[in-house]
């Protein structure tokens, strides 16, 4: 199985959000996906090349979002369209939502910020071992972000290292993508941004 997560964060609520599919699942969601953004007319003319949730809603206040220009309708249409296609059971059957959350007031300076990642991040693998204990081999994609790709990466290690004396190749690898390359990071972008507003 493969596991494409991204994070959200407002300086309190931190959210460590994806989904995980086995690879015919992700064979699916692919196309489906593309097709929707293709269906999604950006301010310019073009379709949209990669949905990114902060940018759609934060437009007005994001410099150089390219969905400057958009009306409140235009953001409520393009958030519909990613949500009818995740939820179409038809088309993709086993897709599921996994997440990790935590609320840090602002005002809680003694506390380093990058902290934060490396709780969720092993709060993260914690709840995998949990979840989906049955599964061989468990591979993760998370949005390139250089800020956190290090905690990531740290924790991965630890975590391999324990379980593979227990279940080999439970955590098959780790690897960073651009999420307007690697579609399914987008859905991710998608789930983290609207859970963490919940």
């Amino acid at each position: 199985m493969t596991l494409y997560c991204d994070e959200s964060d407002d300086g309190q609520t931190y959210v460590l959000a994806g989904w995980i599919a086995v690879p015919s699942a992700w064979d699916h969601f692919h196309p489906a996906w593309r097709a929707m953004l293709q269906s999604i007319i950006m301010p310019d003319g073009t379709s949209c090349r990669a949905f990114h949730a902060a940018d759609i809603a934060g437009r007005d206040q994001i410099k150089g979002s390219p969905f400057k220009g958009w009306t409140f309708q235009d953001e409520i249409a393009a958030f519909s369209k990613a949500a009818t296609l995740i939820e179409d059971r038809s088309l993709i059957a086993n897709l599921w939502p996994v997440g990790v959350a935590l609320e840090l007031p602002a005002s809680f300076i003694w506390i380093p910020r990058d902290s934060i990642w490396l709780m969720l991040y092993s709060k993260l693998f914690f709840l995998l071992v949990d979840t989906c204990p049955a599964q061989r081999s468990i591979a993760f994609m998370f949005d390139e972000k250089k800020a956190i790709a290090q905690h990531a990466v740290t924790l991965y290690n630890a975590a391999k290292a324990k379980l593979s004396r227990e279940v080999p190749d439970y955590l098959a690898t780790i690897s960073f993508g651009d999420d307007e390359y690697v579609i399914p990071l987008q859905a991710a972008d998608f789930l983290a941004y609207e859970w963490r507003k919940r």
